[in-house]
């Protein structure tokens, strides 16, 4: 549970040195090109899940010498975990605003196999209906697909199958004021005739601006060269980075993701021995690299495979990748200068606030929770006799 008061406004006031002198790491100090360093390196507990066995052996393997590389290998080939990053606390706060959750999953759902009936009926395939408010939610897609559905009426499918999903893999989700959602790992068979699927995303929580928190309701699909570029780079005809901009830009190419505030998300892989870079308004402080598979070299420090390195707060950054390359997720922004309360799916400025969404989901007025795997005729006839009191972005 998120159940933190952060005055963000007082941190962001804290000097550059004194945040460095927290860590008592002088690899952070900025260089003469003033780039970014690495102020906190860490790896974060991984959670067994869908398969909860396959989980539960790497984390058995996990507790041997060397473990965690063995581990991660393996999960990367058979699943069975996910990762939250919770940004929200006192300490972190001053360099990672706006963004207040990452979560990696990495999961395989054998189709045929007898025991993932047994794990299905004690732990739904997914994320059952839930609310949220004041926070915008950016799931992408990086293996399968998955489907939507809220309490405003809307269902959404998305994923990597460009036939299937029509190029659609990423989901921008403004809860503002307030609504229940579902979202479900997309594992129809019919939809792959295939027997192993593996599903794989990042979900990133963002903090709204105090004045947006009760804004109206948006969602929106995102995909496509138009709305989420990649930027290939070349050393002649070689291949040297591939970089997928879900929101902000690089290089000058843009995303269209409606923004609340200004950050970047990036989906970036760079091949062995090549060089990353990336330049950023001063004004953006927070900065973050998760690493998803190989290893790269941020400042000298080298980041491995599955850690989250969290970079000092201004210049550019140059990510130089390892023998195996590097394939990892950008984060960066300029921090929200605003109290942050955070409980469960809840975010506001006070304790107060919290009670006040509280008191409306027991209400019912972002709507009703439905059972899980009702059809989309009872969904809907669901949310039409308990429908989300607030209104959806025009």
């Amino acid at each position: 549970m998120l159940d933190l008061l952060i005055n963000s406004q007082s941190a962001s006031q804290v000097l550059k040195s004194e945040v460095l002198a927290d860590q008592h790491d002088t690899r952070s100090l900025p260089n003469s090109k003033n780039e970014r360093r690495v102020m906190k390196l860490q790896r974060y507990e991984r959670i067994p899940a869908w398969p909860v066995s396959n989980g539960l052996k790497l984390k058995v393997i996990e507790l041997l010498p060397g473990g965690h590389r063995v581990a991660s290998d393996l999960e990367e080939r058979y699943g069975g975990m996910d990762c939250p990053n919770t940004f929200v606390n006192t300490d972190e706060i001053r360099y990672t605003s706006p963004f207040l959750l990452l979560v990696h999953h990495n999961h395989m759902f054998r189709l045929n196999d007898p025991t993932r009936w047994i794990e299905k009926s004690l732990i739904p395939e997914g994320f059952p209906s839930h609310a949220h408010r004041g926070m915008l939610t950016v799931t992408i897609c990086l293996n399968g697909g998955m489907v939507h559905r809220d309490s405003l009426g809307i269902k959404q499918a998305f994923g990597v199958n460009k036939i299937e999903y029509s190029g659609k893999h990423t989901q921008a989700l403004n809860f503002g004021a307030g609504v229940i959602h579902e979202l479900m790992w997309d594992n129809t068979p019919s939809r792959r005739g295939q027997q192993v699927i593996n599903q794989e995303i990042y979900q990133i929580w963002v903090d709204l601006p105090t004045d947006q928190r009760m804004s109206n309701i948006s969602v929106d699909l995102l995909g496509g060269k138009e709305e989420t570029p990649t930027v290939v780079e070349k050393r002649g005809s070689r291949l040297k980075s591939s970089t997928l901009v879900i929101a902000g830009s690089h290089r000058n190419h843009k995303s269209t993701m409606a923004q609340k505030s200004a950050y970047t998300i990036l989906l970036v892989t760079v091949e062995p021995g090549e060089v990353w870079r990336q330049s950023s308004p001063t004004s953006y402080h927070s900065m973050i690299l998760y690493m998803r598979k190989g290893s790269g070299t941020i400042g000298g420090r080298r980041v491995p495979k599955h850690y989250t390195a969290f970079c000092s707060t201004d210049g550019d950054i140059e990510v130089v990748a390892g023998s195996q390359g590097a394939d990892f997720l950008y984060l960066a922004g300029g921090p929200l200068d605003q109290n942050v309360v955070a409980r469960g799916s809840m975010v506001g400025e006070s304790g107060q606030d919290i009670t006040d969404a509280m008191k409306d989901v027991n209400q019912n007025k972002m709507g009703k929770p439905w059972e899980v795997g009702i059809s989309d005729a009872e969904w809907r006839r669901h949310i039409r006799f308990h429908p989300c009191s607030y209104n959806a972005e025009e």
